[in-house]
């Protein structure tokens, strides 16, 4: 059997499931409902992303800038502190 034989065995099963329990399934698709909910799902994982990159970058951006402003090299191991 192929995915789309076994899909529709399942469709078929679960249908079954909502007429017993006397629920209507919906026989139209709603294309810009699914095509609204993708496209929020894409932004808000681009804007998860996006922030997730600047407040991780924001610390090791800050640690090159006092760094800097300092004259410490970080993660040098030649540098004695101590001296």
């Amino acid at each position: 059997m192929n995915t789309e034989q076994i899909y529709q065995i399942e469709e078929a099963k679960i249908a079954k499931l909502f007429t017993q329990a006397g629920w209507t399934v919906p026989e139209q698709v709603n294309y810009e409902r699914i095509d609204e909910i993708s496209d929020k799902a894409i932004l808000q994982n681009i804007m998860k992303d996006s922030t997730t990159f600047v407040f991780m970058s924001f610390g090791a951006a800050m640690n090159g800038l006092v760094g800097a402003t300092f004259g410490c090299v970080v993660g040098d191991p030649s540098i004695n502190y101590r001296a």
